[in-house]
């Protein structure tokens, strides 16, 4: 199987996650146009990289201002997969990714491995489960999550193996500018 992924590299007005998620539809649309079975956005997408507003605008992932987006990714049969803070049990802030996924349940992804003078306003998380797209497994990563060769082991050992995942596969890469 080909996996189609559409890599969104959009800008976010910070705190503002309403108007961020209309501008993340858009991306959404033109990606399931192009067929995508996968949209990334980047890290905080939904907030902007801000701490300074990351406590106040923390999401969880049955937030209703994250409906349009699950909606989004049923119709387009898309996994989408968005940037937010969200509190843990113990009011810590987590940097998260939520893979919203086309059957409409949300799978979170949180940080392990944060920057330098991230650490003042989030906390380390543990990653997150692996997710089937068809036939091949998908693992997370956020920005310096990627620069540890745990991330990818782990991630592997999590995932189950089909023939598709084995082989190596294609993707289709496209442009397409969202003002």
């Amino acid at each position: 199987m080909t996996l189609i992924i559409a890599a969104a590299q959009s800008t976010s007005i910070a705190g503002e996650i309403a108007s961020n998620v209309v501008h993340h539809l858009r991306f959404g649309t033109i990606a399931a146009e192009h067929g995508a079975q996968l949209l990334v956005f980047p890290e905080l997408s939904l907030t902007g990289y801000e701490p300074g507003v990351a406590r106040s605008n923390a999401v969880c992932a049955e937030a209703p201002v994250l409906d349009s987006l699950r909606c989004l990714a049923q119709g387009a049969r898309m996994a989408v997969v968005v940037g937010a803070p969200m509190l843990n049990d113990r009011d810590e802030l987590y940097i998260a990714a939520l893979a919203i996924r086309p059957d409409g349940s949300t799978l979170i992804y949180t940080k392990e491995y944060l920057h330098p003078g991230e650490e003042q306003t989030f906390v380390p998380g543990s990653g997150g489960p692996t997710f089937l797209i068809g036939d091949t497994n998908v693992a997370l990563a956020i920005c310096a999550d990627t620069t540890h060769s745990q991330r990818p082991a782990a991630a592997a050992a999590r995932r189950k193996l089909s023939p598709a995942v084995e082989k190596r596969w294609r993707h289709r890469h496209f442009r397409h500018s969202v003002t």
